[in-house]
Protein backbone atom coordinates (compact mmCIF):
# COMPACT_ATOMS: atom_id res chain seq x y z
CA UNK A 1 0.00 0.00 0.00
CA UNK A 2 1.40 3.38 -0.90
CA UNK A 3 1.86 6.11 1.83
CA UNK A 4 2.72 8.87 -0.66
CA UNK A 5 -0.58 10.18 0.18
CA UNK A 6 -0.68 10.63 3.83
CA UNK A 7 0.22 13.86 5.93
CA UNK A 8 3.85 14.72 7.57
CA UNK A 9 3.81 12.99 10.81
CA UNK A 10 5.93 14.69 13.43
CA UNK A 11 8.06 12.54 15.19
CA UNK A 12 9.98 14.23 17.03
CA UNK A 13 9.57 18.27 18.86
CA UNK A 14 11.07 20.64 20.61
CA UNK A 15 9.90 20.94 24.21
CA UNK A 16 8.15 24.40 24.57
CA UNK A 17 10.41 25.47 27.54
CA UNK A 18 13.33 25.29 24.45
CA UNK A 19 10.98 27.72 22.22
CA UNK A 20 9.95 29.84 24.62
CA UNK A 21 13.77 30.67 25.70
CA UNK A 22 14.88 31.16 22.19
CA UNK A 23 12.28 33.71 21.19
CA UNK A 24 12.68 35.24 24.77
CA UNK A 25 15.97 35.60 24.02
CA UNK A 26 16.10 37.02 20.96
CA UNK A 27 13.36 39.63 22.28
CA UNK A 28 15.69 40.48 24.96
CA UNK A 29 18.12 40.63 22.70
CA UNK A 30 16.23 43.75 20.70
CA UNK A 31 15.54 45.14 23.59
CA UNK A 32 18.65 45.75 24.58
CA UNK A 33 20.19 46.97 22.00
CA UNK A 34 17.05 49.20 21.34
CA UNK A 35 17.54 50.81 24.77
CA UNK A 36 21.43 51.59 23.98
CA UNK A 37 20.78 52.96 20.32
CA UNK A 38 17.19 54.60 21.66
CA UNK A 39 14.32 55.28 19.12
CA UNK A 40 14.83 58.21 16.66
CA UNK A 41 12.15 60.77 17.63
CA UNK A 42 11.14 58.73 20.94
CA UNK A 43 14.30 59.40 23.32
CA UNK A 44 18.22 59.05 22.41
CA UNK A 45 18.96 56.16 24.16
CA UNK A 46 21.69 55.77 26.33
CA UNK A 47 24.92 55.52 24.76
CA UNK A 48 26.98 58.42 25.51
CA UNK A 49 28.65 58.55 21.85
CA UNK A 50 26.14 59.94 19.45
CA UNK A 51 27.75 58.51 16.31
CA UNK A 52 26.97 54.94 17.98
CA UNK A 53 23.76 55.15 18.23
CA UNK A 54 22.52 54.76 14.87
CA UNK A 55 24.42 51.84 14.96
CA UNK A 56 22.98 50.18 17.70
CA UNK A 57 19.72 51.00 16.16
CA UNK A 58 20.65 48.66 13.21
CA UNK A 59 21.41 45.84 15.34
CA UNK A 60 18.45 46.06 17.36
CA UNK A 61 15.97 46.02 13.59
CA UNK A 62 18.08 43.17 13.26
CA UNK A 63 17.40 41.55 16.41
CA UNK A 64 14.01 42.42 15.88
CA UNK A 65 13.55 41.18 12.59
CA UNK A 66 15.29 37.48 13.91
CA UNK A 67 12.74 37.54 16.82
CA UNK A 68 9.89 38.07 14.15
CA UNK A 69 11.94 35.25 12.06
CA UNK A 70 11.62 32.73 15.21
CA UNK A 71 8.08 33.28 16.22
CA UNK A 72 6.95 32.75 12.76
CA UNK A 73 9.59 30.06 12.27
CA UNK A 74 7.11 28.40 15.30
CA UNK A 75 4.33 28.81 13.63
CA UNK A 76 5.44 27.73 10.68
CA UNK A 77 6.74 24.01 11.92
CA UNK A 78 5.01 24.13 15.22
CA UNK A 79 8.10 22.55 17.05
CA UNK A 80 8.84 19.68 14.88
CA UNK A 81 12.13 18.51 14.87
CA UNK A 82 11.85 16.07 13.04
CA UNK A 83 9.15 14.50 10.39
CA UNK A 84 8.36 11.45 8.56
CA UNK A 85 7.27 12.02 4.76
CA UNK A 86 4.63 10.53 3.42
CA UNK A 87 7.09 9.08 1.17
CA UNK A 88 8.82 7.60 3.38
CA UNK A 89 11.11 10.18 4.25
CA UNK A 90 12.48 11.25 7.19
CA UNK A 91 13.22 15.48 7.24
CA UNK A 92 14.43 18.17 9.41
CA UNK A 93 12.13 20.83 8.25
CA UNK A 94 13.62 24.51 7.23
CA UNK A 95 12.94 27.44 8.36
CA UNK A 96 12.60 30.37 6.79
CA UNK A 97 15.91 31.79 6.67
CA UNK A 98 17.29 28.16 5.51
CA UNK A 99 14.43 28.08 2.65
CA UNK A 100 15.56 32.14 1.85
CA UNK A 101 19.28 31.14 1.55
CA UNK A 102 18.53 27.91 -0.42
CA UNK A 103 20.26 25.75 2.10
CA UNK A 104 20.27 22.36 1.75
CA UNK A 105 17.39 19.88 3.24
CA UNK A 106 18.66 17.61 5.89
CA UNK A 107 16.79 14.51 5.21
CA UNK A 108 17.49 10.58 5.79
CA UNK A 109 15.74 7.53 4.41
CA UNK A 110 14.97 3.60 4.60
CA UNK A 111 13.73 0.91 6.69
CA UNK A 112 16.37 1.29 9.40
CA UNK A 113 18.08 4.64 10.56
CA UNK A 114 20.98 4.47 12.61
CA UNK A 115 21.05 7.17 15.45
CA UNK A 116 24.36 7.24 16.73
CA UNK A 117 25.36 9.85 19.72
CA UNK A 118 27.81 13.01 19.13
CA UNK A 119 30.48 13.83 20.95
CA UNK A 120 29.36 16.83 23.31
CA UNK A 121 31.76 20.41 22.92
CA UNK A 122 32.99 21.82 25.94
CA UNK A 123 30.42 23.87 28.11
CA UNK A 124 27.15 24.20 29.18
CA UNK A 125 23.90 23.69 26.77
CA UNK A 126 20.43 22.51 27.39
CA UNK A 127 20.22 20.76 23.73
CA UNK A 128 22.38 18.00 24.29
CA UNK A 129 22.73 15.10 23.76
CA UNK A 130 22.62 15.64 20.14
CA UNK A 131 22.72 13.09 17.46
CA UNK A 132 23.42 11.91 13.74
CA UNK A 133 20.58 9.82 11.77
CA UNK A 134 21.95 8.14 8.77
CA UNK A 135 20.15 6.24 6.45
CA UNK A 136 19.84 5.62 2.87
CA UNK A 137 22.64 7.13 2.32
CA UNK A 138 21.53 10.74 3.76
CA UNK A 139 22.88 12.42 7.26
CA UNK A 140 21.19 14.46 9.41
CA UNK A 141 23.65 15.80 12.05
CA UNK A 142 23.36 17.63 15.66
CA UNK A 143 19.45 16.96 15.96
CA UNK A 144 18.54 18.08 19.82
CA UNK A 145 17.44 15.93 21.90
CA UNK A 146 17.03 18.48 25.27
CA UNK A 147 17.96 15.78 27.67
CA UNK A 148 16.41 12.91 26.59
CA UNK A 149 18.51 10.11 26.44
CA UNK A 150 19.21 8.51 23.06
CA UNK A 151 17.37 4.68 24.06
CA UNK A 152 14.10 6.91 25.25
CA UNK A 153 14.74 9.11 22.25
CA UNK A 154 14.56 5.74 20.20
CA UNK A 155 11.48 4.24 21.93
CA UNK A 156 9.52 7.65 21.04
CA UNK A 157 10.31 7.81 17.32
CA UNK A 158 9.96 4.22 16.83
CA UNK A 159 6.67 4.24 18.80
CA UNK A 160 5.41 7.73 16.38
CA UNK A 161 6.53 5.91 13.14
CA UNK A 162 5.15 2.14 13.59
CA UNK A 163 3.23 0.68 11.02
CA UNK A 164 5.17 3.14 8.25
CA UNK A 165 7.73 1.26 7.67
CA UNK A 166 10.57 2.86 9.07
CA UNK A 167 12.23 1.83 11.87
CA UNK A 168 15.35 3.60 14.18
CA UNK A 169 18.18 1.74 15.89
CA UNK A 170 21.16 2.35 18.03
CA UNK A 171 25.03 2.43 16.38
CA UNK A 172 27.95 3.15 17.76
CA UNK A 173 30.54 5.83 16.80
CA UNK A 174 32.26 4.56 13.56
CA UNK A 175 30.75 1.26 13.45
CA UNK A 176 29.63 0.56 9.78
CA UNK A 177 26.30 0.58 8.69
CA UNK A 178 25.42 -3.23 7.49
CA UNK A 179 24.97 -3.89 3.76
CA UNK A 180 21.32 -4.74 3.95
CA UNK A 181 20.17 -1.59 5.26
CA UNK A 182 21.16 0.86 2.44
CA UNK A 183 18.28 2.42 0.29
CA UNK A 184 17.05 0.31 -2.78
Amino acid sequence: MSTAFMDPLPLWREPVWASVRRVLGRAITAALWTVLGGIPGVFTGVLPVAWLRPVALVFAVLALAHTVLAVANLARNRRVLLRLMGTGSIEWPQSIQERLVRARLDWVEGPVVRVTEELRVPGPASTYPRVRLEGGGRTISRLPLYGTSVEDFIAAVNEAAAGRGVRFERAEPGEEPPADAAAP
